[in-house]
Parts: C-alpha cells; structure tokens; sequence
C-alpha cells in the first residue's frame, strides 16, 4: 500500500459521515489512530469470536472516516473468517494491518495539513 495513494481513504466521505463537522471529524480521525496505531491489532492467538469482534469493529469505523477499502478487506475477512484455515487467516490478519498502517500514515498526514 503506498500512503500517498488517494483511493486508500476519501476524506471528503468521512467529513460527510460526521455532518461536514471538521472539528468531530478530525476527533473521529484522532481516535482510529489512537486505538489501532503503534499495535498488533489482532493476537493470532486470541479466540475468534474476538478476532471476528475486532473485525466488525474495524469495518465499521474504516467506513465511517472514510477508508472504504480498509472496510471492504475487514468486511470480507469478517464474513470468511470460518472458511479459512489457520495460515491463510494469519496472512489475511498480517496483510489487514499492513493496510492500517497505510491508513494510519495518510491519517496523519491529513491531520498535519488540516489542524
């Protein structure tokens, strides 16, 4: 994933999914960082009831801030989850977090340039 690619999040969806309120968007933007930034998001090792938790979460608020890919790959993880063996579902887990630090990364970089 290449950070500077525009496709990865669409800012003005996100904007329009918090009423056009910059202030809440950029709060909401803060908050996806904090809770999945500088981690591991999913323990490989952890129950999949909460690793399918964590994914419908994901899928969630990557729609609402505006990354509508990251929400498509955790939507899809999310609905295949008990179809995929143990090593593609790791893969799956490794490249998805790949993809949130992309997110991340142009998060921040939005955040820099609109605060």
């Amino acid at each position: 994933m290449n950070d500077s690619n525009p496709a990865l999040i669409d800012f003005e969806q996100g904007l329009r999914h918090c009423d056009q309120q910059m202030h809440t968007y950029h709060a909401v933007l803060q908050a996806f960082c904090e809770q999945y930034a500088d981690s591991v998001l999913f323990d490989h090792s952890a129950p999949d009831q909460a690793i399918i938790h964590e994914l419908h979460s994901l899928k969630g608020l990557s729609a609402t801030i505006g990354a509508q890919p990251l929400s498509t790959a955790a939507a899809t993880l999310f609905h295949n989850w008990t179809t995929l063996d143990k090593s593609k579902r790791t893969n799956h887990l490794v490249d998805l977090q790949v993809h949130i630090n992309a997110v991340i990364k142009q998060v921040n970089h939005y955040l820099t340039q609109n605060c």
